[in-house]
């Protein structure tokens, strides 16, 4: 696993946890822990974002200014000879 496929995926792991708490804090909106929790993980999502895309690039058309969002590699375009 490469150094960026191991950030992708502790960024996807901290947005599942924060949907999560999300979803839990829908029936349970007075629960301290999950208010607290979905804090920590959305925090956390959003600082691996953040280093993901001054590493990599934008994660979306919404965080580019369009120039850097066009560029290559496409998925299609895999060099690395995995299928």
């Amino acid at each position: 696993m490469t150094d960026r496929e191991a950030l992708l995926k502790k960024l996807s792991i901290a947005q599942f946890a924060a949907w999560e708490m999300h979803v839990f804090l829908n029936t349970h909106p007075d629960c301290p822990e999950a208010v607290r929790k979905f804090k920590q993980y959305t925090n956390e999502a959003k600082v691996l974002t953040q280093e993901y895309e001054s590493k990599y690039g934008p994660l979306s058309s919404e965080q580019s200014d369009g120039s850097s969002w066009l560029k290559g590699p496409w998925p299609w375009e895999n060099t690395g000879g995995e299928n």
